[in-house]
C-alpha cells in the first residue's frame, strides 16, 4: 500500500510524511524517525498554534530558506 505513494513522492509538489507501527517495512529510501510525542500532553498540544506554524514554515520553503 505504501509502496506507490513512496515512488511518486519525489514527484509531489509537497513533503510526504508518513505515520505508522514502527515495524512497517519501508524502501530504504524512506527516512524512518522517531519522537517522543506520545509522551507529550496532549491539553499541551492543542493549545498551540499549529496554523502560524504552518503558514512560517510554508513562507521559508517558498523563500528557500529552509
Amino acid at each position: 500500500f505504501v509502496d506507490p505513494l513512496l515512488e511518486a513522492a519525489p514527484y509531489l509538489p509537497r513533503r510526504l510524511v508518513l505515520q505508522g507501527e514502527p515495524t512497517l517495512v519501508l524502501r530504504p529510501e524512506a527516512r524512518r524517525i522517531s519522537t517522543k510525542l506520545t509522551q507529550a500532553n496532549i491539553a499541551d498540544l492543542i493549545s498551540l498554534p499549529w496554523e502560524a506554524y504552518g503558514a512560517h514554515l510554508l513562507k521559508q520553503h517558498m523563500l528557500k530558506r529552509n
